[in-house]
């Protein structure tokens, strides 16, 4: 307890037994100021605790408005990573499958440092992927507003007859997915999300299509 508090507890706890001495001997009159006194000391105390609390903030509108505004702008202003129109290549035995996806900056500034960590996987179906991506072999790309580039992502492992005959009938899985690395100039105060992409053939003979997209992760520029 501080000594503000003590203090105040002492002169609260003196004024009230006075005054409940005086009451039950019968004094009223000296009753009534040892309680008015009791009472004194109760606003005191409060007062005095009120005016030692710390101010709650006050929020600025103009500077909450202009914080709104900057995120906003940040927000139009900034990259955005696609990845578009899957192409797989003619699948041949004893060849690696190969998907061509293309990246597609949507954004209204520059992306750079755009990297592609990516897989084809082929397998039974329901195939999960595994997403502990590696980047591309190549240099990092800077992609303007509105350019687009090409990215082949090629399986970990050559066709075998067992994979083909399966996506042919279906009981085998190619999805071709990833995850792209970019960031702006000048750079982001908080890192940009990584957008995920994946594309799942279903059976051989039909069109690839969007598949689980995994989430967007703020990663520090690296690969999980």
């Amino acid at each position: 307890m501080s000594p503000e508090a003590w203090l105040f507890s002492a002169a609260f706890a003196v004024t009230f037994g006075v005054a409940v001495y005086h009451l039950t001997s019968n004094d009223r009159t000296a009753a009534v100021w040892w309680g008015f006194g009791c009472w004194t000391v109760v606003g005191l105390g409060f007062g005095y605790f009120y005016l030692q609390s710390p101010a709650a903030p006050v929020e600025d509108p103009a500077r909450l408005a202009l914080e709104k505004l900057t995120a906003q702008n940040e927000q139009q202003l900034r990259p955005y990573i696609d990845a578009l129109n899957p192409m797989l290549s003619p699948l041949v035995v004893g060849r690696a499958p190969v998907v061509r996806v293309t990246i597609k900056n949507t954004g209204k500034t520059p992306a750079v440092d755009v990297m592609v960590g990516s897989r084809v996987q082929v397998g039974d179906f329901p195939l999960f992927t595994d997403t502990k991506y590696e980047a591309i072999d190549a240099p990092r790309a800077t992609l303007g507003a509105g350019q687009s580039a090409t990215v082949d992502i090629p399986s970990d492992h050559p066709l075998t007859e067992d994979e083909l005959a399966g996506l042919k009938s279906g009981m085998k899985w190619l999805k071709a997915h990833g995850e792209i690395v970019f960031t702006a100039d000048p750079k982001p105060n908080t890192p940009f999300n990584h957008p995920h992409f994946c594309f799942v053939l279903r059976q051989l003979g039909n069109a690839m299509e969007v598949c689980d997209n995994f989430g967007d992760h703020t990663d520090q520029g690296v690969f999980r």
